[in-house]
């Protein structure tokens, strides 16, 4: 699938520059979206989230801080919890998708719909959900709790090079993803 990324800014009353975001008009783009980017990043912040209720700790990351609190105060389990936010983000975002005809998606996951005073003033069509503008720094190395693989993510997208996507080592991970974005023209 190809992605659509635009460089949107706002005129009127408000100017506002946006930068590069990621464009969805279909439910089937959106779909795919939330698949690659959105539920593993809300997967990663459940697991982070369990692992603090079961060490009494707190979770230092805004999403999975977010699920401590409702989890603490709700009654609901993390995984309810997050299974529902994702929902209704999705739910409400297909619905902008069909009353405004798109939505524009931010590297982090906000979105808005567009309208009469955005402008779309630059373009680039990618095979890999990864944002134009990220690079080396926005490049983390995960290890899962007692887990002996390193994974490496850009922005929520995951790292894959060569079929794999789990390394022995951080360094490892590390030259992965530096090999990555050097395939995307950006290191």
């Amino acid at each position: 699938m190809a992605w659509h990324f635009v460089k949107v800014r706002r005129e009127g009353k408000v100017k506002l520059d946006y930068g590069w975001m990621l464009k969805l008009d279909t439910i089937a783009s959106l779909l795919e979206y939330h698949e690659r980017s959105e539920i593993p990043a809300m997967s990663e912040a459940i697991a982070e989230t369990a692992g603090c209720l079961q060490r009494k700790t707190h979770p230092i990351k805004r999403l999975p801080s977010v699920l401590f609190v409702l989890a603490s105060v709700g009654g609901k389990s993390v995984v309810d919890i997050g299974a529902s936010l994702e929902f209704t983000k999705m739910a409400n975002q297909a619905e902008a998708i069909g009353r405004f005809g798109s939505i524009y998606v931010g590297r982090l996951g906000g979105y808005f719909m567009g309208g009469k005073e955005c402008i779309e003033y630059d373009y680039l069509d990618r095979e890999e959900l990864v944002f134009p503008e990220l690079a080396p720094k926005d490049v983390r190395i995960i290890q899962w709790p007692g887990g002996s693989h390193y994974y490496a993510k850009i922005g929520n997208t995951d790292v894959v090079v060569g079929g794999e996507q789990k390394w022995d080592t951080k360094m490892a991970a590390e030259n992965a993803a530096a090999q990555y974005l050097r395939t995307m023209g950006r290191e």
